[in-house]
């Protein structure tokens, strides 16, 4: 899998490799988005186009702190805005706070 790594490559060979991890990974949360939705278990109703734009939300989201993180000096700041945004994508997924803390 490319996708963190090679964000942003320019590289004409990295470029399709990358595109289909991003594909892949969105497929994956849009099952999983889909499941939780069809249990009444996210906020939102059970409709393709909302989750898909989930979906890349979650990968942007995911990508750029990555980005971000890896671009920071101070080891804390990098830990905090990974933590961040793990917590965030974990809401999205419909992954509540006492799961998180078990």
């Amino acid at each position: 899998m490319v996708l963190f790594n090679e964000a942003g490559n320019q590289n004409t060979c990295v470029k399709p490799l990358f595109e289909e991890s991003y594909n892949n990974l969105k497929r994956m949360l849009e099952i999983r988005l889909l499941a939780l939705s069809k249990l009444k278990l996210l906020p939102y109703e059970n409709n393709r186009n909302i989750i898909a734009d989930k979906a890349r939300v979650i990968l942007s989201l995911l990508v750029g702190a990555v980005v971000v993180a890896k671009s920071i000096p101070r080891e804390e700041e990098r830990r905090q805005i990974l933590e961040a945004a793990q917590m965030q994508i974990l809401h999205m997924l419909g992954v509540s706070n006492t799961e998180l803390t078990h």
